[in-house]
């Protein structure tokens, strides 16, 4: 007993260790303040006692044997990964799952002038590694499905991007072979310009689910009809989804719509859920939408119901996910990138409201309800869209910088024929010598230049007295609310998301101070 006593107190001072010693008949004759820390059993009560009949559990476990094993000289070492523990105790880590503290330990003879007297048990708490590991393995397995959803996404963008592709390559091939003016040309234009604008719309998606995430959206806010939106969203899409063989219902509008809103994000969330809506019902269905007002909680209800593929359980759970379709058929024939319902989401959120989905099942259709805060009643005044106007005299003249070079000579063609003089750039430095002999009133230049960048350019040019009052319009790839505060910062007084389109780019110019339109019919969307 006194070398046992000897043999804890020095074990104790060497490092946190749980110390165990027993007579040849298990009887404890040695427990250390680790174990009385740890397992809360005092050494008073311990000692004198067999460590089985203390923790019967080694019995119930088989865990003798290694006892049984050291007493008859053989040192053994007990693992975590296939005991788990030796001597059952709390674990020492908080919130984990784990009911007992992990272990490793070592089971060995001990031994007095050379003869077998007993044993010794080393225990050590690993509790806090194995917790880590595993979270390490919970980390790899998540960063591993990350990534399988990123290559996933990648091949499906690279899917859905192909997809208007081969139209556009394919027209512009068919226009080398008709005349301009014929049917068939007029009719491949469209469908160019449809798929221009299915991709825009798709890098559009991108941004604004990005933008959303990281909190860069910014809502204009007026007071707003939602039956007039909800009118107007259904009649848009009426076309294609009657085209498509699916019949559309707009059953009813709210008594009282008035919301305080961003009217054109509201209509992208109508629309967003009528596309689903339209892609996951087949010919022969039917798309049903209604507008009413809940007095109770105060808020305006549009749902939005079809009878298509429905959804099961599991999808209703992850629906508005990022990236997240019913269909995941080989073959995507629904296409789009998963984005439609998050972007939903998202703006109903930011408008003080929300979307719920309901279905019944796989094949019994699928509902969604967005509710949208009511607001006081008053005024919903809406202003008319006016054709853009020909610019004049003073107006004429255009300085497109723009290193790429289609882009520059597209824009150019266009530009000369509704009657502006326009001369191109390609570089930073070109673009202010030009500026300088030309003496533009308006100045379209790209951002990404060779040699000076666009931000460079504008400061330039407001500081040079020729070309200190041109309306300085910046084009770019890049959209978020940083890039048009830099753009401002620069001294533009437009920024403009590529790709732009053109009918819009006429407004805007036709708007422009000094043209037949005053400064503040230039939407806010555009000004920096």
């Amino acid at each position: 007993m006194e070398s046992s006593n000897l043999l804890i107190a020095t074990l104790d001072r060497l490092g946190a260790w749980g110390v165990v010693t027993t007579d040849s008949n298990l009887v404890v004759t040695g427990w250390n303040r680790w174990l009385e820390q740890r397992s809360g059993k005092a050494a008073r009560d311990v000692v004198g006692r067999r460590i089985v009949e203390i923790y019967p559990d080694l019995l119930v476990r088989a865990m003798d044997r290694y006892y049984r094993q050291a007493l008859e000289g053989q040192a053994c070492l007990l693992s975590q990964r296939f005991h788990k523990y030796l001597l059952p105790m709390p674990p020492t880590v908080a919130h984990t799952h784990l009911m007992n503290m992990q272990q490793t330990a070592r089971l060995m003879p001990l031994l007095e002038d050379e003869v077998i007297c007993g044993t010794l048990t080393l225990i050590e708490d690993v509790t806090e590694r194995i917790v880590t590991e595993e979270e390490l393995r919970k980390q790899a397995d998540r960063l591993e499905e990350a990534n399988r959803h990123k290559d996933d996404f990648l091949a499906m963008l690279a899917h859905e991007l192909r997809n208007p592709l081969g139209p556009i390559r394919n027209g512009l091939q068919v226009l080398d072979f008709i005349p301009g003016d014929s049917p068939d040309a007029i009719q491949t234009r469209q469908m160019m310009e449809r798929q221009v604008t299915h991709m825009s719309r798709l890098v559009d998606d991108l941004l604004d689910v990005s933008r959303i995430a990281r909190g860069k959206v910014r809502l204009r806010q007026t007071l707003c009809d939602l039956n007039s939106i909800v009118h107007d969203v259904v009649e848009d899409y009426r076309p294609l989804i009657e085209k498509n063989g699916i019949r559309l219902v707009l059953l009813s509008l709210a008594e009282d719509a008035a919301v305080c809103g961003d009217s054109i994000r509201l209509a992208q969330i109508v629309g967003n859920l009528l596309n689903n809506a339209n892609k996951f019902t087949n010919p022969g269905g039917e798309i049903r939408v209604a507008c009413e007002t809940n007095r109770e909680t105060k808020s305006v209800l549009i749902r939005i119901s079809d009878t298509g593929i429905g959804m099961s359980r599991e999808t209703l759970l992850q629906i508005f996910d990022t990236f997240s379709q019913a269909d995941e058929s080989l073959d995507r024939s629904k296409g789009g990138l998963g984005l439609g319902l998050s972007l939903a989401k998202g703006l109903a959120n930011l408008h003080g409201g929300a979307i719920q989905a309901s279905s019944d099942g796989v094949g019994r259709g699928s509902s969604f309800t967005l509710s949208v805060p009511l607001t006081e009643s008053g005024v919903v005044e809406t202003t008319p869209a006016a054709e853009p106007a020909i610019p004049n005299q003073e107006m004429k003249r255009i300085l497109v910088i723009e290193d790429n070079r289609d882009m520059a000579q597209s824009m150019k063609m266009l530009l000369s024929h509704i009657g502006y003089q326009v001369e191109w750039a390609d570089s930073g430095n070109a673009g202010l010598d030009l500026a300088r002999r030309f003496s533009p009133s308006i100045v379209l230049c790209d951002i990404g230049l060779p040699g000076r960048n666009g931000f460079e350019v504008a400061r330039a040019l407001r500081a040079d007295p020729i070309t200190e009052h041109a309306y300085l319009i910046a084009q770019s790839g890049y959209g978020q609310d940083e890039d048009v505060r830099k753009a401002h910062d620069a001294g533009f007084d437009l920024h403009l998301t590529k790709p732009v389109d053109f009918i819009e780019l006429k407004r805007v110019l036709s708007a422009v101070p000094g043209s037949h339109k005053s400064e503040s019919e230039i939407d806010s969307s555009t000004r920096v």
